[in-house]
């Protein structure tokens, strides 16, 4: 998926999000998840953001195996890897503590991939366990209704939903998140709105290609 970032209604920048590869981690296999977000030349002058995520999601449970996040927005840095124990219920950051995390835990990528695996009931809230930043807390996602929105990439009928994250970085909520995902069984991300520490933004699914697909 390649998004669009306007942010405070100026164009701001790009996104990438796409599933690389399989991996094996601690003999499960893995979907590798990465995701980028970069701020454009001019949106750089005063605010360069250089974001990217990875996500190694179980291919069977699509728990979440190890994280690794590198921020760079504006002067603030963030570097963290962390692999989870799902077994032992520990999170183990490199180079720093081990800490006790709930039973199938996500991380905030594969939380994302595994709200799109729910059935999207509008009206309903349900809560995803989810760790980040050495916290742990447990997720809600609130689907509010369906919707027709229109984005770079074309029309889509969708589900709107809201999930409430505690996150660093480019997505770290200020008030309210909104994600609106194709009302299918594809659930692809089409637009996403927030409001951010230096604003608002607005991302916009701009292309997509379907590497592959479920044998049937």
């Amino acid at each position: 998926f390649q998004f669009a970032i306007d942010w405070n209604g100026l164009n701001g920048g790009s996104s990438l999000m796409q599933v690389q590869n399989l991996h094996m981690i601690d003999g499960h296999r893995v979907y590798r998840i990465v995701t980028k977000a970069e701020s454009n030349s001019f949106v750089s002058r005063f605010y360069k953001v250089r974001d990217r995520a990875e996500s190694y999601i179980d291919a069977e449970s699509l728990v979440s195996r190890r994280f690794v996040k590198h921020l760079r927005e504006g002067g603030f840095k963030q570097d963290i890897d962390v692999r989870f124990d799902q077994a032992a219920g520990k999170a183990v950051y490199s180079g720093g503590p081990t800490l006790d995390v709930p039973a199938r835990v996500h991380d905030v990528l594969s939380a994302f991939y595994f709200v799109r695996t729910r059935p999207l009931v509008v009206g309903t809230t349900f809560t995803i366990p989810t760790h980040d930043n050495r916290k742990s807390y447990e997720m809600e996602v609130r689907v509010l209704k369906r919707e027709r929105i229109e984005v770079p990439a074309g029309k889509f009928d969708c589900i709107l939903v809201e999930p409430v994250l505690k996150s660093e970085g480019v997505f770290k909520s200020k008030g309210s998140i909104y994600v609106w995902l194709t009302d299918d069984e594809r659930r692809i991300p089409v637009l996403v709105k927030s409001k951010v520490p230096v604003g608002s933004i607005s991302v916009s699914l701009t292309d997509l290609r379907l590497v592959f697909e479920r044998a049937r």
